[in-house]
């Protein structure tokens, strides 16, 4: 993608076509090469597991925060949210039940109140659609964990215990975790050997990533 290329295509200046493209770049969504202009990123296997990683830290610390400033309408909005999962599942609407479980997500971060935090969050979660979509080509929108893996996250921050809410997140992201990356339980050999052997994989990128 070049500069001049983009602003004549759509009839705009090359200032706001300049800004737009170091925004996608800041976000890792492309990559500039000198002389040769922007190009998408085409993420591997390993930046999917970086970004997954990084996810379930980032959410860990903003549900810390979110803890400390939660209030009534935050615990309504987060309900009728899961409210919304739980319909768009029973209709069959995987397009909004992915958006809703996003929303979910993000609305943890805007309760956290760390505009840092939201920040991060936004652009990892634009580099793990762009990962997915490039590793994990028959990867189904469908398949995102179900809404009492959520509503253990919210009972978790209602009760105001960290150690539950860390409890909680794990599982969310060990149930996603076994289908990225490893073999989910109900295909797994022999049980949850898979599931517990792509846990324990996620756990050791953790630790090598914060360590």
């Amino acid at each position: 993608m070049l500069e001049g290329d983009l602003a004549d295509r759509f009839g705009v200046s090359r200032g706001p076509v300049r800004e737009a493209l170091r925004e996608l770049a800041r976000s890792g969504l492309v990559v500039g090469l000198p002389n040769r202009g922007m190009f998408v990123c085409t993420p591997s296997d390993a930046d999917l597991e970086e970004i997954f990683v990084l996810r379930e830290a980032l959410e860990n610390a903003a549900l810390r925060l979110a803890i400390t400033r939660l209030l009534p309408e935050d615990a309504d909005r987060l309900s009728g949210i899961l409210r919304g999962m739980e319909a768009a599942r029973e209709r069959g609407d995987s397009a909004a039940r992915k958006a809703l479980d996003l929303r979910f997500h993000r609305e943890i971060f805007v309760i956290a109140g760390s505009a840092r935090l939201l920040r991060s969050h936004d652009d990892l979660v634009a580099e793990m659609d762009l990962a997915t979509t490039n590793t994990k080509p028959n990867w189904n929108d469908d398949i995102y964990p179900p809404e009492a893996l959520h509503s253990n996250i919210l009972d978790a921050l209602l009760a105001g215990d960290e150690d539950k809410v860390a409890a909680a997140v794990q599982a969310h992201y060990a149930w996603t975790d076994d289908r990225l990356f490893g073999t989910s339980e109900e295909d797994a050999p022999g049980g949850s050997v898979g599931a517990s052997s792509a846990r324990s994989r996620t756990r050791v990128r953790m630790s090598q990533m914060t360590g």
